[in-house]
């Protein structure tokens, strides 16, 4: 996975949106990606993805990225995961803030 790739696809569909006269824009997918790392570092390569999609999304205040994922999808290790790498994360109807911040410190 090429996180800068990535990002500059979902960019490409905001302005194909926008291009077609939209204002609010609301991006949903959700990718297996992360299960081909074989034991690389995928909370790093996560962590990059998500602070190059906030920056991205933050030249595009009507644009919104979502990632369902079924709760038999997710396991204790990706929900450990997610907490390190994502801004914020929803389950069921509670919106926790996620330690991306943090982490990008570190």
């Amino acid at each position: 996975m090429q996180w800068d790739r990535v990002v500059a696809f979902v960019e490409s569909a905001i302005l194909a949106a926008k291009a077609s006269g939209f204002d609010r824009i609301l991006v949903i997918g959700a990718s297996s990606w992360a299960k081909n790392f074989n034991g690389r570092d995928v909370v790093g390569e996560l962590r990059k993805y998500e602070l190059g999609l906030d920056e991205m999304l933050s030249r595009y205040p009507g644009a919104s990225v979502l990632c369902p994922y079924a709760a038999t999808q997710v396991t204790s290790h990706m929900m450990v995961q997610a907490f390190a790498t994502h801004p914020a994360i929803r389950i069921q109807s509670a919106t926790i803030p996620g330690l991306l911040d943090q982490s990008a410190r570190q």
